[in-house]
């Protein structure tokens, strides 16, 4: 039905009638509008790295399956985009099949989807069925998936897009060869690798484009041979070689640098990560060489950020939990003042804020914010404390990557400092109504309308809405669990360098 169709219908309707419940679901993962900046922050000292791609033998598996690709077109001649595609798409679902039965709880994308083939005898990799899975494993449980290995693929010269060479007469992109300008290092690993599963490389799948059937009995043997944790070490050489690759190659290096300067800061044993996350961002007490500082810097600066992040969306959290019958935001701002248990009969927000000290330390903040949102216990002070100490950290000046519409700090330095001149009830209302709630609507209306332009998920981001008798939850939506720390990729990188030989637990 057209919007003038509709209106025609509504113009003739005479009364009320009872409609089909709108089959619309709550969702959306980033309610404030906040993360962005997280990650634009993350880039400043580990870009080119997620919170997946932890393993350098998928690395290596996409590289080698991609060469293995381009030895085929050699032999039998050019292939299509759509046949290479096809071609290493089967082998990266080989691999991680193989992977799965090999242990249910390895460590790679896509175990829930790959669930039926763990109960299969023999897949068909052709047809339709195969096509519709490839298509959707392509682009989210894939290994080369944005969200998964993709970007360490692409960012640090793995591969390169066969449209950007030339001579390969390729206009199409999404067709990858292992890249040419690689370091003799990573041909040799490659080789390696492949000599692992000699053995088994007559079979079909390893060999022609097009429709191959692969039996579970095989997928599992080749499990064994190819298994992530056999890492050689001319694969972690040449594997170490790519981590300094690429544009952003040597603000990864000072990155890495950082890291294993802080894991065994003070001491020959290796620090776990929160530890290592604690000193790199202690830019207080901990004494940086020189040139690592500006790398550490940015790390507390990213630390920040995470915390004002889960300090904001814990509010959030606390406020639909609240909820549980319409309230007003003064109601919202006096059951947080009475959670605080510091005394609000001051005059003033200023001298209310007096009762609560704060830590320098961002990752104790993160830890107290966490652990008040799991225990449902304290966590007014936990906010006002962490936001204090956020506030104290606010920069002099804008950050370039900073807009206004995802709040930034020195934004709301700026705000705190003029609202806290009122009384503590009016403080903590403009806190909850323009930091959260007003930005939770602006946030949630705006990415709804990029939906509908794009034609994108058709989902409901709002949870949050003010009625006649104040604010309350949208139909349908339960608090759920509560937000969690933004994983900033540190886990990533020290499994990828003790897989390197970077990090040496025997010191």
């Amino acid at each position: 039905m057209t919007l003038e169709e509709l209106r025609e219908h509504a113009d003739a309707a005479d009364e009320p009638r009872i409609v089909e419940a709108l089959d619309v679901s709550i969702g959306g993962v980033d309610p404030l509008g906040l993360r962005q900046i997280n990650f634009d922050m993350m880039d400043q000292v580990l870009p080119g790295l997620n919170n997946v791609a932890r393993h350098v033998q998928p690395l290596m598996l996409m590289a080698w399956a991609w060469r293995r690709a381009e030895q085929l077109t050699d032999l039998k001649g050019p292939a299509t985009v759509k046949e290479l595609r096809d071609f290493v798409d089967r082998l990266e679902t080989i691999y991680a099949w193989s992977q799965f039965l090999q242990d249910r709880e390895t460590d790679l994308p896509g175990g829930q989807a790959l669930s039926g083939l763990l109960q299969a005898e023999a897949f068909r990799f052709g047809g339709a069925s195969w096509e519709r899975f490839r298509d959707v494993r392509r682009y989210s449980t894939g290994l080369i998936a944005a969200v998964n290995y993709g970007p360490i693929l692409r960012n640090m010269e793995w591969l390169l897009d066969l449209s950007d060479v030339p001579e390969s007469g390729v206009k199409v992109r999404g067709a990858y060869k292992a890249n040419p300008n690689r370091d003799p290092s990573l041909d040799e690993a490659l080789d390696r690798f492949e000599a692992s599963f000699t053995e088994v490389l007559s079979h079909r799948a390893f060999n022609d484009f097009g429709d191959v059937t692969v039996s579970q009995e095989d997928a599992l043997a080749w499990g064994a041979l190819w298994h992530q944790q056999g890492i050689s070490a001319d694969e972690s050489n040449a594997a170490w070689n790519r981590m300094l690759a690429g544009g952003a190659g040597h603000v990864r290096k000072v990155g890495f640098e950082l890291i294993k300067f802080a894991a065994t800061y003070q001491t020959n044993d290796l620090h776990d990560e929160a530890t290592v996350r604690r000193i790199m961002a202690d830019t207080v007490s901990v004494d940086f060489p020189e040139h690592l500082r500006p790398s550490a810097d940015a790390w507390r600066r990213v630390q920040v950020r995470q915390v004002f992040r889960l300090a904001l969306e814990g509010l959030l959290h606390w406020c639909q939990n609240a909820l549980e019958r319409p309230r007003t935001t003064d109601q919202l701002a006096a059951r947080f003042l009475e959670e605080a248990s510091v005394s609000s009969h001051q005059a003033t927000a200023s001298d209310w804020l007096q009762g609560f000290s704060f830590s320098r330390d961002p990752t104790q903040h993160l830890d107290a914010l966490n652990a008040a949102l799991v225990n449902r216990t304290d966590f007014a002070r936990a906010f006002i404390e962490a936001v204090r100490f956020c506030i104290s950290e606010a920069p002099t000046k804008s950050e370039t990557f900073e807009r206004s519409e995802r709040l930034p700090i020195i934004k709301a330095a700026r705000e705190w400092s003029a609202w806290a001149v009122r009384p503590p009830v009016e403080f903590v209302g403009r806190i909850i109504e323009g930091w959260v709630l007003a930005q939770h609507t602006y946030w949630s209306v705006g990415r709804g309308l990029q939906d509908a332009r794009a034609n994108g998920k058709t989902i409901l981001r709002m949870r949050v809405f003010i009625d006649e008798g104040g604010w309350r939850l949208a139909d349908g939506f339960s608090p759920g669990s509560a937000p969690n720390p933004t994983p900033d990729r540190l886990g990533t990188a020290l499994s990828l360098m003790s897989e390197c030989g970077e990090l040496p637990n025997d010191l």
